[in-house]
């Protein structure tokens, strides 16, 4: 059996396209529960490193030890890089919305935790097979690579 292949996307815009109607079905549906050992969809709103526009992104927020954090499999996703440029990040639901920062995960055992969590709840196998290792890795997979992956924990705002 092999596993889906990521969507793939004829333009740029058809990209963009598929990330809106994606958001607009998460903020038209009642928020799950933040549950710790498992994950939420949610609209991330990142302002852009060079526009200072706002981006809404459709996300994964997983929750660990009570901790909310965002996973990416690689560095250079635009909303990776937006938020090492501005940390302020919105998360979005059709009830509100929740002004944190997001702080990078520096601790390789904390970071390595939070993608194990990702990956065992996560049931979109294009989703995961992004990452550079298996679903199945073992923590000590996951901290090798941690280098090449992004973590952040959403931390409350205190200008907020």
């Amino acid at each position: 059996m092999t596993t889906p292949a990521a969507p793939r996307f004829s333009s740029p815009e058809e990209y963009r396209e598929s990330n809106r109607r994606m958001a607009e079905d998460i903020l038209a549906a009642d928020p799950a529960p933040y549950a710790d050992g498992g994950y939420v969809r949610r609209v991330v709103e990142i302002r852009g490193r060079r526009s200072h526009d706002h981006h809404r992104v459709p996300l994964a927020v997983v929750t660990v030890g009570g901790n909310q954090y965002l996973v990416s499999p690689v560095l250079d996703r635009n909303w990776v890089k937006n938020l090492l440029h501005d940390p302020e990040v919105t998360i979005l639901t059709r009830d509100g919305r929740d002004t944190r920062r997001g702080v990078p995960v520096a601790d390789p055992d904390e970071a390595a935790d939070v993608v194990s969590t990702y990956l065992s709840r996560m049931n979109a196998p294009w989703a995961i097979s992004q990452f550079p290792f298996p679903a199945d890795a073992s923590i000590d997979q996951i901290r090798r690579s941690i280098a090449e992956l992004a973590v952040f924990r959403l931390e409350p705002d205190a200008d907020a």
